[in-house]
């Protein structure tokens, strides 16, 4: 068996541990392969990099490992300890391992590791009480972050319940570290959690972890996920508003699946990339392991909850409104926060740790919370809201008691004053911190125990409103009261309620302000699909995966491995997986890093449109959209595009197509714009341009469908166009772009457009002059089944909302450092020779077309004479190109021919050549099919050997701007 894991280095590297057992010498061990090429090709770094197990003793479940500064590497093993081949039980046999590297993974060195058995009772098969067995771990999830290393793990002794533990250091033991338990910590026959395999973990940029985790025993198929996050470096767990992803999601998956009746969740991973969580997990069927399908869930985003309006002006009017029931997750509240009883740092009250919960908002306006199960330590969490109080109201906090007729109440005034009262309305205890304009949290809880009284207790703390939720603020002990004993079904107890809740006591003169979680959009649950989502033969197909990883992803590309007993014919092979994204969308940046364009296993896919900058140097879409749409190698017949109606605020199907056998060009035009074949300014053809004269009267967006023949020798237009409505359309007159001729030659008028079945690309700009253009955002959407009532889109190639400063297209800044943008006109006269011309710096289009390979590996670079170079590249075809020094554009000055397939560039001679310098080159093919653009950033000059070389392969894009 084969298990690889992953990590990626700050220099975008990434570095594979790959588990091999040896049959001869019936051991395991580790190699280090690094890659510098997001995982096209891996190079062995070193072999045996951690000290050889013996497989009698031990066999690998999980392996996690992250980088961490300064130059550390923690991996974390699952290992299941046979005790020298004593036959494994799942309950004392899991264990965790804790290795460390100071070298990049060149060595590592053991820090710690737990045993399954006891000296004192050797034998796995006594069913002696649990404390004679070590509480053993599995199933490690190692997340990197500025406060050091974080390990999530289940520990199966208990029921697979989740927790996890902080390291400063990859060489801090995991047995020093103290224990946080996500959720609450119950017997295993109590507990409605389950972790196993399903357990993955995520840091995003601003600190955030966050723990996914199924809700139900691994008997239950199809369970639905749950999503937790940390603010404080995992010391307190916070559970997000609703399940990441439910039973329905899931259920559909395995509809879809359809190649077994029964599946079952076998792994999840997760990795933060530009601003959502990315999971990936892997389905098995349980009647054959043969059967594993595989999916890509990328982070939605939730919808801020309804503002909650608290007007009571008495806690008479408070308790008589009663409490929904909420069944959010409890959890333990940890050492580390540092709440105090009168001085007495984590007291106790009644002999019991303090716990808290969190709960749901109830129709009054308030929060509440019953705990799903029975505990005597309840459980702790810290679903916080921002409720501001009007002025002489009271905000309020609730929880429930053990028989749900008793309630703390929680109060806030405006002026700061803290209040704890009982159901009835009468006041228990207070704190005054008269303070006005800042942030009240409240914590609030019940403990008890069967027949016994309830205590309610209470603490509070004041925190600036602008500086998000800092637990290092001091929280003060209001106070406790006690409740009379009660008598009730022991199947029914609700036990730990503790609410921590933050309200904003401001004087408004009676405004209510909104109320939000204090969430990023991470864990608003998953919304599309894409990869790796379809039938497989046995041979390509993996078999009851050991891990699937997801520990890399960077600018869209998601880099993943997955490991164990494939199924290859008649024997079962060893070999890891490997898969990644189709490209890595841009080396530059995204403008909208909140929604940005998602790299899918998709096909290659691109669409593109202008945009104006303004004076504030922001980017708005501008009155003449320009639209390319780039479709290759796609395994979904069907595409939509689709455009924000900013008037209606809904979004309008402007476009579909079929990219099986046709592809589609999208045109934007404003009203009353006269479009003819030479105004579009980036259609090669191979004749002199005859004005078609097409009028386009009441439409904003039309388009054409290319079909291309048997024998792929023509493309014919769809004359009948696609014209979207508009608010006050009266007629429509389909524009007639391309014609129906044969691609080789062309007649005249016509428009030849480069072919090579079945990847087309496509950039066409229409120049209008009126005004009123009615979308402010545009999406890309590929449908696997169009005729599916309920089919989900998959992934969005690109989108945008409403009010949007910037909508998804990339940045291209040439040196990183000079924001100056150019561009270039291409012009071809009746001899077919070609000039360019420079554009100004105003406008510019972004995002034409991205896909990998590369398009150079080696060119020429020769003086001619004083004043010209000459750029020849027998490789390719590319007939204009810009250069850039680095600080100012060199003009290209035209192109000539050597022979029918070494076309080069001459350029201006320039003083001085900076490495690396930026080359932006237009292509088309020998033909004269369509231009597009090729951008590298890594080329580098050498003007005395006349020889460059460069390792960008996988941006495209063009830069248009206003003529100056």
């Amino acid at each position: 068996m084969q298990v690889p894991v992953l990590a990626a280095l700050p220099n975008g590297n990434v570095l594979m541990l790959l588990w091999k057992e040896s049959s001869t010498q019936n051991t395991g061990t580790f190699d280090l392969y690094v890659t510098r090429d997001n995982g096209a090709t891996w190079e062995l770094s070193a072999p045996s990099v951690v000290t050889p197990y013996n497989l009698d003793w031990f066999t690998l479940v999980k392996a996690r490992m992250a980088y961490g500064g300064p130059g550390e590497l923690l991996l974390m093993l699952h290992m299941i300890d046979n005790g020298g081949g004593v036959p494994w039980t799942p309950v004392r046999g899991d264990v965790l391992h804790q290795w460390a590297s100071a070298d990049l993974g060149a060595s590592f060195q053991a820090v710690f590791a737990q045993t399954g058995l006891n000296a004192a009772n050797p034998d796995p098969n006594d069913p002696l009480p649990q404390d004679e067995w070590q509480q053993a771990g599995g199933f490690p999830e190692v997340v990197a972050d500025r406060a050091g290393f974080l390990v999530l793990y289940a520990e199966p002794n208990l029921g697979d319940y989740p927790a996890s533990r902080r390291l400063a250091s990859a060489f801090e033991s995991f047995a020093s570290a103290q224990a946080v338990y996500l959720i609450e910590r119950v017997m295993a026959i109590n507990n409605p959690y389950s972790v196993g395999s399903n357990l993955a973990a995520t840091a995003d940029n601003n600190g955030t972890i966050w723990a996914y985790f199924t809700e139900a025993l691994p008997a239950n198929d199809d369970a639905p996920l749950s999503c937790l996050y940390s603010n404080d470096s995992g010391h307190l767990w916070v559970p997000a508003p609703r399940r990441a992803v439910d039973e329905a999601r899931l259920a559909s998956f395995s509809q879809a699946a359809g190649a077994a009746a029964h599946w079952t969740l076998d792994h999840y991973a997760a990795c933060w990339d530009r601003g959502r969580v990315v999971l990936i997990h892997s389905y098995t069927a349980q009647t054959d392991y043969r059967q594993t399908l595989s999916e890509v869930l990328i982070g939605g985003w939730a919808a801020p909850p309804a503002p909650i309006d608290i007007r009571a002006t008495s806690p008479g009017e408070l308790a008589s409104q009663a409490p929904q029931t909420a069944t959010y997750f409890p959890m333990e509240l940890p050492d580390a926060l540092g709440w105090t009883l009168n001085g007495t740092p984590n007291p106790t009250i009644d002999g019991a740790k303090l716990t808290m919960t969190t709960g749901g908002i109830g129709s009054a306006g308030f929060y509440s919370q019953v705990l799903p199960a029975a505990h005597m330590d309840g459980g702790a969490s810290s679903a916080l809201f921002d409720v501001r109080v009007s002025a002489g109201a009271l905000g309020v906090f609730v929880s429930c008691s053990a028989d749900f007729n008793h309630h703390g109440y929680g109060l806030v005034t405006d002026a700061g004053l803290v209040e704890l009262r009982d159901s009835d309305g009468t006041l228990k205890q207070s704190h005054d911190f008269a303070v006005a304009g800042r942030r009240i949290q409240i914590a609030i809880g019940a403990r008890g125990a069967l027949g016994a009284s309830a205590t309610i207790a209470m603490w509070a703390r004041v925190v600036d409103s602008t500086d998000g939720l800092p637990y290092d603020a001091p929280w003060v002990y209001v106070g406790a009261f006690s409740q009379p004993a009660q008598t009730i079904d022991p199947y029914d107890v609700r036990f730990g309620n503790l609410g921590l809740g933050g309200f904003d006591n401001v004087s408004n003169e009676g405004e209510i302000y909104e109320c939000s979680y204090r969430t990023t959009d991470a864990f608003g649950g998953f919304y599309a699909k894409e990869g790796w989502d379809g039938a497989a033969t046995p041979s390509l197909l993996p078999g009851r995966a050991m891990t699937v990883i997801a520990e890399h992803a960077r600018d869209g590309l998601y880099l993943s491995a997955r490991g164990g007993p494939t199924f290859n014919g008649d024997t079962w092979d060893h070999a890891p997986f490997f898969d990644f994204g189709v490209g890595n969308l841009s080396p530059l940046s995204a403008r909208s890093p909140s929604q940005p364009w998602v790299a899918s296993e998709l096909g290659d896919a691109a669409f593109a449109w202008d945009f104006f900058e303004n004076e504030a140097g922001e980017d708005t879409l501008t009155d003449t959209p320009v639209f390319g749409v780039h479709v290759a190698k796609t395994n979904h017949p069907t595409w939509k595009l689709e455009g924000y109606d900013a008037f209606n605020g809904v979004w309008i199907e402007v476009a579909a197509w079929d990219t099986r056998d046709s592809f589609s060009t999208i045109f934007g035009v404003r009203f009353g714009d006269a479009v003819s074949l030479d105004e579009l300014a980036f259609a090669p053809v191979d004749a002199p341009l005859a004005p078609l004269g097409y009028y386009i009267a009441g439409s904003e967006l039309v388009g054409g469908t290319i079909y291309i023949d048997d024998d792929a020798q023509s493309i014919v237009r769809n004359t009948g166009g696609i014209v979207s409505p508009t608010l006050d359309q009266t007629t429509t007159v389909p524009p007639r772009v391309f014609v129906d001729d044969a691609v080789p030659g062309g007649a005249q008028g016509s428009v030849t457009v480069r072919i090579a079945p079945p990847n087309f690309t496509v950039l066409v700009r229409v120049d209008g002059h009126a005004s009123g253009s009615r979308f402010r955002g545009w999406r890309l959407t590929a449908v696997r089944d169009p005729t599916a009532p309920t089919n989900e889109p998959l992934p969005r190639i690109g989108s945008a909302v409403m009010g949007s400063a910037s909508l998804f297209g990339m940045e291209y800044d040439l040196t990183k450092t000079v924001t100056r943008r150019f561009a270039v006109d291409v012009d071809q006269d009746a001899s077919g020779q070609v000039t360019t011309r420079k554009r100004g710096p105003s406008r510019r289009l972004a995002g034409v077309r991205w896909g990998q390979g590369g398009i150079w590996t080696r060119g020429v670079y020769e003086l001619v004479n004083d004043e010209y170079a000459k750029f020849s590249d027998a490789a390719s075809a590319w007939p204009v190109a810009l250069l850039h020094d680095g600080s100012k554009l060199v003009e290209s000055i035209g192109i000539a021919l050597e022979g029918p397939h070494v076309p080069f560039v001459l350029l201006r001679k320039v003083p001085k050549l900076v490495d690396p310098a930026t080359f932006i080159v237009l292509a088309r093919d020998e033909a004269g099919g369509a231009i597009y653009g090729h951008l590298t950033t890594s080329l580098a000059f050498s003007v005395e050997s006349g020889e460059y070389a460069h390792d960008e392969r996988t941006s495209f894009g063009f830069d248009i701007e206003e003529e100056v």
